[in-house]
Formats: C-alpha cells, sequence, structure tokens
C-alpha cells in the first residue's frame, strides 16, 4: 500500500496511520488502489511542515503507538545483558515492537527500579522540523496520560526528548502474561471470568473518561 499523503510504502496490510507523515490510512481504499513504485522513489512529496501532520498524531498515539506483547517475561529480554543507555536509564533488552514504535525493559538506577519505556519508530527520512514537531507531540500526549492514577492504568513515570533527539515515555514495568496469552493458552474464558475482565476493563475507561482522556483504540 501507498499513503496517499505522503507516498511512503505501507508495509504493514493493517496499519491505520502512515509510519512516515503519521496521515490516516484508509485500508479498504488503499487496497483497491494499483500500486505505483514512483511513489517511493527520491522526489516523493513529504509533508511541507511539522503542521501537516500535527493533527494526525493524536490518531498515531491511539493505535500506531501500541505495541502487542509489552508484557512478558522480562528475564528473558534481559538474558543478553544491557543493550545501550536512553539519558538516564540503562537499556536491558526490548519488549515488544509495533509498526510505529518499540517498549524497552529498562533500569532506572536512581530509583533503583526496572521500568519500561516506549520508544516511537518515526521515519528517518522525515525533516529535523518534522521530526521534532512529532517527539513533541509524542511528549505532550504522553503527559496527558501521566496524570491518570487507576489500578488497571500503566502509570506513566516519566516523559522527555533524551539523547540524540530520542523522545520516550518511562513507564509502569508490569510482569504477567496478556489477556492475549492466556486466551491462546487456555481457550475461551468462562461466562463469569469473561464478566470479570469487562468489569475491571470499564471501571479503567470510565475512570479515564472522567479525567478527560480518550483512548480511542481499544484493543480486544
Amino acid at each position: 500500500m501507498i499513503c496517499e499523503k505522503c507516498g511512503h510504502e505501507i508495509i504493514d496490510e493493517n496499519a491505520r496511520v502512515c509510519p512516515s507523515c503519521g496521515a490516516s490510512v484508509d485500508v479498504e481504499k488503499l487496497a483497491e488502489s494499483p500500486e505505483d513504485d514512483s511513489a517511493s522513489e527520491p522526489g516523493a512529496e513529504e509533508p511541507e511542515s511539522p503542521s501537516d501532520v500535527q493533527n494526525s498524531l493524536e490518531d498515531a498515539w491511539a493505535s500506531g503507538f501500541s505495541v502487542q506483547g509489552t508484557i512478558i517475561d522480562v528475564r528473558e529480554a534481559a538474558a543478553d545483558g544491557g543493550v545501550g543507555q536512553l539519558g538516564p536509564y540503562e537499556l536491558l533488552g526490548e519488549l515488544g515492537r509495533g509498526a510505529m514504535a518499540r517498549v524497552w525493559l529498562a533500569h532506572d538506577s536512581k530509583l533503583g527500579r526496572d521500568v519500561a519505556i516506549k520508544e516511537p519508530l518515526f521515519d528517518s527520512n522525515l525533516s529535523d522540523d518534522v521530526l521534532e514537531e512529532m517527539g513533541r507531540r509524542f511528549v505532550k500526549e504522553a503527559k496527558t496520560a501521566a496524570r491518570l492514577n487507576h489500578p488497571g492504568i500503566v502509570a506513566v513515570y516519566a516523559a522527555d526528548v533524551y539523547d540524540d533527539n530520542r523522545p520516550a515515555i518511562v513507564m509502569e514495568l508490569v510482569e504477567g502474561a496478556t489477556l492475549g496469552d492466556i486466551l491462546n493458552r487456555d481457550g475461551k474464558l468462562g461466562a463469569e471470568a469473561a464478566l470479570d475482565v469487562l468489569n475491571q476493563l470499564l471501571d479503567a475507561v470510565g475512570y479515564a473518561h472522567k479525567q478527560g482522556v480518550v483512548h480511542r483504540d481499544i484493543k480486544p
């Protein structure tokens, strides 16, 4: 598929936003269109300014930045030792990766605790101005989520632009299995268990709505 806005080739057939410019993707419309190899050649149209992608970044935050499989056995991710540094945090391993972001297992040496760090995967071919604006918006959305305090919502500890212009969100590390893992392992839930999960979900979403925060892309 080719993004109608910037001409970037979109590999993920289920993508809802373009990984290059952040524009919303009409999957059905693009699927019906013939592929155009010329769109990915040098000289393909790019966003003219940071404002071209500003409005669509909220959609990207809600959908493209979601990373499946973040809640895993962290010992597996840390088995190979440290892999680098991001600001004051030591990166221990990669927990998960999606079309628009990856999540690191990291250690906060100042507070002596492990954390999860979400880092967006912006297209490096974008101009510095656009990358700076996208990073700023990413951090701004994270700060909105940081004001939420609920047992069903992962806590945001910090959000900033770190070394080499790398925006990132530092979050609570949650160990265990995802609902998807449980379904794959045990099959469908019984009625009582399913209602319990839904009640917890609705309680968390209802709390967020009361705080003026709407997720807009809840995944099963």
